[in-house]
């Protein structure tokens, strides 16, 4: 619900400045809202989701850079293997739900970034930051201009963050640079610049998994003295052992350097002003990138002792050494590095008038990914700091038999996934701010989508084994796809009085799909998924508070969700499936900005409200399930923020804290987490104009922030849930305790 409201609130402002643009009070708004976004509990290397009463998006935040996504979508690569908040930039901001919808096509709030283009006079600034867990962390940018109008931006990014572990078989599990260079030419009514940018990144995106024992009250306690958020739960080795999709041939990766992702980028970007005061806007890209993945996917945990007396298992570093005690099974998901190339571009045609500020716009996007694949195969180890790969064996006539490889992977290629084409968008949109009179603005906006998808996938009956018994693609098949997909969004402002007034919004978007979702060997059927949002409510701003208040709805239908569902009635019963949901929301929201004396500054934000399941019906394991009118899983009820700050002299001392109520952990709502808190603070130190101090601290409370699922509770019963209670179980975390130092300096 909060991206909702900040639509509003950057609508208020604008309202509270009369006739001031739009764009200019948006700024201040969103540049606030950025930062929030940046302060990120469960990781350090990109923005935070922002709640809009809809289960979290499985791309993220979307990022867009100088107008055009940073990333086609998540699972060719993701975003924050190319970008990072580098010190490069010269503006940092947010885009609401509805600018979102309209400019990017997407829905969820959105952070844009633009690069700095050089400067008239040479300059330049570096910081440094380091944290209580060893975080090694440096950017330097130098500007200045050259002859003929010509100016320079070059600037350098390395990040080696060891997270809040201390894995085995590396040191720094998130290891990212970014050079980039800018040459811009200015001329009497413009600029044209063309950037390259280099981005090298190693890691994954899904290591804060760690054991946990749950608790009836949707607690979390320590799990055999393993310290939740401290503990490296990922199998010592860092090596991967898929198998090839094509012949079977057994493999051997090195989890952090094979599987990275390397960026050569390329941006055309300029405007000019036209004679009638209209003014162009452009930006065109090339990426080419080599990008690998790898996800341990974590499952259940059981005891070797409940799996009878025919199974065991042994260490993998020996075969003869047979392992005792509680087992985690999980699954790993693994490509090496493979090629795609995405072409972009987007213009956009504005002008300011007296009654009207309209724009005009038009992109293009396209993602070329050539044989897209992913080796999936199943894995057990030991519980503990750097667990053993193990060896599943069954009895049979006697002898003691693998049943996982003797590396330790089960069932290799049983689900592997693969795609191949063109996936393309391109869409012409149109906004328009009318001021209608002094006291009445009307904000439109249109987006109209051609969606195409041209490429190969690998259905069931393209898959089967080859002569050595080896799970193998033996062909592909055609596939294409297309979407109209149609957008458009409405905000109302009505300055009732000299300090208030009363606000309305309305969206409307369609989304299709990717040709990543065709990765499975089962038809996702795939339809267009459709989003409405409606809010009313009424904002106040004076010197000292101001508040915007609304009652918020919003809707989106088709969501699609693959995944393992337990039979109730036999959980060694396993379907894979995918099944298709509605959710909707309805809430209240409101924002509340106090600033009661110089240099003080809350800012507080609460939302209540109760996002529900509807058409979520299907039937598995010849029994039916019904999970209309539940609570969707992994959203809260109830969220609050607040965030005080003080400025003195040359001190700025801040604080920022998140509630959360509880969230449940599966779909029909037997089992959920308790709420949390997630909480940031800090000190800032301005030495001088060109030096800045600043020590922080992330997770003041020292919470573990347990959240997300729970694995093979998708069709759990609330009769059943008890057998969850007081076990062991893998889970998510947020970043523990946790103090950072940062330098910066200008010169």
């Amino acid at each position: 619900m909060f991206a909702i409201l900040a639509s509003s609130i950057a609508s208020a402002q604008n309202a509270k400045n009369g006739k001031q643009k739009n764009e200019n009070s948006a700024i201040t708004v969103a540049d606030n809202q950025a930062q929030s976004m940046l302060l990120n509990a469960s990781s350090d290397n990109g923005p935070r989701e922002i709640n809009i009463g809809l289960p979290t998006d499985l791309a993220g935040t979307a990022i867009l850079e100088n107008g055009i996504q940073v990333s086609y979508d998540s699972q060719s690569q993701s975003p924050n293997r190319v970008w990072r908040q580098d010190g490069s930039f010269s503006k940092v901001r947010s885009m609401n739900l509805y600018k979102t919808a309209i400019y990017n096509g997407s829905i969820g709030i959105a952070m844009s970034t633009e690069s700095g283009r050089g400067s008239s006079k040479f300059g330049g600034a570096a910081s440094f930051q380091t944290n209580s867990f060893g975080l090694l962390r440096g950017n330097f940018k130098v500007s200045g201009p050259l002859k003929n109008n010509f100016e320079y931006q070059i600037s350098a990014f390395v990040n080696y963050d060891p997270t809040s572990m201390r894995a085995s078989f590396d040191r720094f599990l998130d290891q990212t640079q970014i050079v980039r260079g800018f040459l811009n030419k200015k001329y009497k009514n413009g600029q044209v610049g063309i950037q390259y940018k280099f981005a090298n990144s190693l890691g994954s995106n899904s290591l804060n998994q760690n054991p946990y024992i749950y608790h009836q009250d949707g607690t979390v306690t320590k799990y055999n003295g393993l310290a939740i958020g401290t503990t490296a739960y990922i199998e010592k080795s860092g090596m991967a052992y898929p198998q090839n999709i094509y012949s079977g041939e057994q493999l051997s990766w090195d989890l952090m350097k094979e599987t990275g992702s390397t960026s050569h980028i390329f941006d055309i970007m300029g405007d000019h002003k036209y004679a009638n005061g209209m003014k162009l806007n452009y930006t065109a890209r090339f990426h080419y990138a080599q990008s690998g993945f790898w996800n341990p996917n974590l499952g259940t945990i059981f005891s070797t002792e409940s799996q009878g007396a025919n199974n065991r298992y042994v260490y993998r570093d020996d075969l003869n050494q047979v392992y005792t005690g509680d087992v985690q099974k999980g699954q790993m998901a693994v490509s090496n590095k493979w090629g795609k190339v995405g072409v972009f571009g987007r213009a956009e045609l504005s002008k300011d008038t007296k009654h009207h500020n309209w724009l005009v716009g038009l992109s293009v996007n396209m993602l070329d990914a050539h044989d897209a694949s992913r080796s999936v195969y199943g894995t057990y180890m030991t519980i503990e700091d750097n667990p053993t790969a193990l060896v599943h064996q069954k009895m049979i006539n006697g002898k003691w038999v693998n049943s996982s490889n003797e590396l330790g992977c089960e069932n290799p290629n049983s689900a592997i996934q693969y795609y191949d084409g063109i996936d393309s968008k391109t869409a012409i949109y149109l906004t328009d701010r009318w001021n209608m009179s002094k006291r009445l603005t009307l904000d439109l906006g249109l987006r109209a989508e051609l969606q195409h998808i041209d490429g190969y996938w690998a259905p069931t009956s393209v898959r089967g084994k080859n002569d050595n018994g080896a799970n193998v693609l033996k062909g592909k098949e055609k596939l294409k796809k297309d979407w109209f997909n149609k957008s458009a969004t409405a905000n109302l402002v009505y300055k009732a009085f000299k300090n208030g007034g009363f606000t309305a919004d309305a969206l409307y978007a369609e989304i299709g799909g990717n040709l990543s979702s065709y990765a499975q060997a089962v038809d996702p059927e795939i339809k267009q998924s459709k989003t409405t949002a409606f809010s009313a409510g009424v904002y106040y701003n004076h010197p000292v508070v101001s508040v915007t208040s609304k009652v918020n709805y919003i809707k989106r239908t088709n969501y699609s969700f693959a995944g393992n569902f337990e039979n109730p009635n036999n959980v060694t019963e396993i379907q894979r499936t995918t099944v298709k949901y509605d959710v909707q929301t309805i809430g209240w929201t409101t924002d509340v900005d106090l600033k009661p004396f110089k240099g003080f500054n809350l800012h507080l934000l609460m939302t209540l409200q109760n996002p529900k399941y509807s058409q979520f019906d299907f039937t598995m394991f010849d029994q039916r399930f019904n999970y209309t009118d539940k609570t969707v899983r992994g959203v809260s009820k109830v969220l609050l923020e607040i965030e005080p700050s003080y400025q003195f002299k040359k001190f700025r001392i801040w604080g920022s804290a998140r509630y959360f109520s509880k969230q449940y952990a599966c779909f029909s709502d037997a089992l959920y987490f308790a709420p949390r808190w997630e909480t940031f603070a800090g000190i800032d130190y301005k030495y001088n104009k060109n030096v800045n101090l600043s020590v922080n601290v992330v997770n003041l409370l020292n919470e573990t922030g347990a959240q997300g699922s729970i694995a093979g509770a998708n069709t759990i019963t609330e009769e059943a849930a008890s057998a969850y209670y007081d076990k062991p179980l893998a889970g998510t975390f947020i970043r523990p305790f946790t103090v950072e130092f940062k330098t910066s300096i200008k010169f």
